[in-house]
């Protein structure tokens, strides 16, 4: 622990001793300030530099996301680091080190993204703009500028789409859910890509949000049939057999469904009007007795809740 969280704990022990514990902790915390510049500037060692990057994340000295800032765009830092080329953490540590700027600088943090985001030194290296996009999913109530910058990266051809689904479904905002439907109805994109996309929404699945979006996609008219099955199934079923066993990379780690019981009794009530819509449209008779369980288990969860008489 730095020395400067325990001064400030002590400070809180007794009015006698707290101005003197604000003068030390001012100075501790300066002093681990300075350390951790140092190191910065000049260690060699990926994890040390890690180590104190995330620290600038949480200190909340002023200028420290700003020094932290000036770093990753900084190649010479950037190559000290992702350490060398067989290094299987090289470009992890910069996911860490964002997420955690995402946790303990909240405000700061989707400017910064879009900073390095658009930096020609911190992208030119495919994998960290991968971490970067999989970094964005943790910013909080994220704006329109975040979106338009995750849009740029979502193009039909570009490695990065399926990330940007991901951090899109993650943010759930307005404009976020349409960037997801505009790409699942635009024939630039393969069918293949968007079955994944339908389980990329599992996680957030209950999420009000997010049956938003599966309602304007199941009644968005999907021609190809594959996909609208797997819209319904992914909304309240969970194959995991059959949606990820030609997983080849980290990247399409199989996701797993949130807990239903902890879903809000509306986003239920919502669940199972969707589910009265899809129980009219054109799908297997595997989707529809999926569907049917679902809906029995989503009843089930509800008269639970109500009140014992």
């Amino acid at each position: 622990m730095k020395s400067w969280v325990v001064a400030i704990v002590s400070c809180t022990a007794g009015n006698v001793l707290c101005g003197t514990a604000i003068c030390d902790t001012t100075v501790a915390k300066t002093s681990e300030l300075a350390s951790a510049l140092k190191v910065l500037k000049e260690s060699n060692d990926p994890r040390e530099l890690e180590k104190e990057a995330i620290w600038l994340c949480f200190c909340g000295e002023p200028g420290a996301i700003a020094t932290l800032k000036a770093q990753l765009i900084d190649r010479a830092f950037l190559d000290r680091l992702s350490g060398s080329m067989q290094d299987p953490f090289r470009n992890v540590r910069v996911e860490r080190i964002l997420t955690s700027l995402c946790k303990g600088a909240p405000l700061q943090a989707e400017e910064t993204l879009i900073h390095l985001g658009n930096s020609k030194v911190f992208a030119a290296e495919a994998g960290r703009m991968f971490q970067l996009i999989r970094a964005t999913r943790h910013v909080e109530k994220a704006t329109s500028s975040l979106i338009m910058f995750l849009d740029s990266q979502a193009l039909p051809d570009s490695a990065s789409t399926n990330l940007v689904i991901m951090s899109l479904a993650h943010l759930q905002t307005p404009e976020s859910r349409a960037g997801i439907k505009k790409r699942f109805l635009a024939s630039e994109y393969r069918n293949e890509q968007k079955l994944a996309w339908c389980t990329y929404l599992l996680p957030v699945r209950d999420e009000p949000s997010i049956i938003r979006l599966y309602e304007e996609l199941i009644t968005a008219g999907v021609s190809d049939a594959a996909i609208r099955n797997r819209l319904v199934q992914t909304l309240f079923e969970y194959r995991h057999s059959t949606w990820f066993k030609n997983l080849v990379n980290t990247y399409s780690a199989p996701m797993e469904p949130s807990n239903r019981n902890s879903a809000g009794s509306e986003a239920l009530r919502d669940l199972l009007r969707v589910s009265d819509i899809a129980m009219k449209m054109d799908l297997t008779v595997e989707t529809k007795e999926g569907l049917k369980v679902a809906r029995k288990e989503i009843e089930s969860i509800l008269t639970s809740r109500l009140p014992k008489k």
